[in-house]
C-alpha cells in the first residue's frame, strides 16, 4: 500500500475511470489491503462499494502495477485487513 493513504472511511459510490482516479487498485485474491463486498445501494461502513457511473464519492483506475492498494472482493466481512 501506498504511504499517506488511509482505507478506513473508504466506502460509497465508486466510479471506476481510465485516467486520472482518486485510487490505483489492483484486485488480488490473498494478501488484500482492503476486501471489498458491492452493495446495489446504501453503502455505509469500509469495504462497501456501490459502483456507478456517474458521480460517485471517489474513482478508481484498475491496474496490475503501480497500484495504491490491493483489494479482494467478498461476500462478507468488508473491511481493511
Amino acid at each position: 500500500m501506498s504511504p499517506g493513504i488511509s482505507l478506513s472511511g473508504l466506502f460509497g459510490k465508486v466510479r471506476e475511470v481510465a485516467v486520472a482516479a482518486d485510487y490505483k487498485v489492483r484486485v488480488v485474491r490473498v494478501g488484500e489491503d482492503l476486501r471489498v463486498r458491492r452493495v446495489l445501494a446504501g453503502a455505509r461502513t469500509t469495504g462497501q462499494w456501490q459502483m456507478v457511473n456517474v458521480g460517485g464519492g471517489f474513482t478508481v483506475e484498475f491496474v496490475n502495477t503501480g497500484e495504491d492498494f490491493t483489494i479482494r472482493y467478498v461476500n462478507v466481512g468488508e473491511g481493511v485487513r
